[in-house]
């Protein structure tokens, strides 16, 4: 029997295997364009052409624990938006930023970005500050359970306002030390053929970077890590083997 539990949990492994084996992640350096928005944000560029992945099915960023940047809500990487596109605004110097603010962003099925259902949030650890609004939630979160909100942080557009004084900071997500925001695509998005570019938004255009990590995959991004996944399905199999074994000894 020990030897059938044994060769059953092989098995859920060798099954499951080949789904992390397939899945293939790219790490990305941005480019931050020239000038900024109106409301002072600054615009990061990546090209997503070359890469070896053939599809796009999701981004994640994660902020690099250090202390750049405001502290207490706003601590870490303050995200101001997101998107996806085929236009090149690298070469409008001054005006660049605006341009990537002016994009429209891909399409495909109504919407590439699901901001409410798709989005994995962890965040990092919060600054210790003297300032107005200091707690307990990092900015652009639902200040209740502290859980990434859109309706505050609105992703699809590089439309931050930020008043450290007047605690306006709609528009934006600030990441908190080491936090990390992942996306995925509500379809997979070819890389072939045109060029796509990602543009990245940072509030105050500060000099403040993403330099902890970004990455695209061209698999989804599970909410339950596979490796715990796979544990609790090893689990299930040994229940129902000895389940199994019990009612022939009866």
């Amino acid at each position: 029997m020990k030897l059938k539990i044994a060769a059953l949990i092989i098995s859920t492994f060798a099954f499951l295997g080949p789904m992390q084996a397939n899945a293939a992640s790219v790490s990305l350096s941005l480019t931050l364009l020239g000038g900024q928005t109106p409301q002072a944000t600054g615009v990061f560029q990546a090209n997503l052409s070359g890469l070896g992945l053939t599809n796009l099915a999701s981004i994640s960023l994660t902020d690099d624990g250090g202390t750049s940047g405001s502290p207490g809500i706003w601590s870490g990487f303050d995200l101001a938006g997101i998107k996806l596109s085929h236009t090149d605004c690298s070469g409008m110097g001054m005006g660049s930023a605006n341009c990537a603010a002016g994009l429209a962003g891909l399409n495909v099925n109504g919407d590439i970005f699901d901001f409410v259902n798709d989005v994995l949030f962890t965040p990092g650890t919060m600054d210790a500050t003297g300032a107005p609004l200091a707690g307990p939630c990092l900015a652009g979160t639902s200040g209740v359970g502290c859980d990434f909100d859109n309706s505050i942080a609105t992703l699809g557009d590089f439309d931050a306002i930020f008043d450290g004084v007047l605690g306006t900071f709609d528009g934006f997500l600030s990441l908190g030390r080491g936090g990390n925001i992942s996306f995925n695509l509500t379809s997979l998005l070819a890389l072939g053929g045109s060029t796509v570019y990602l543009y990245v938004g940072e509030v105050g255009n500060n000099g403040e970077k993403l330099t902890g990590s970004i990455e695209i995959s061209d698999i989804s991004i599970p909410a339950v890590p596979i490796p715990a996944a796979i544990w609790l399905f090893g689990t299930a199999l040994i229940g129902f083997v000895g389940m199994s074994r019990r009612r022939k000894i009866t």
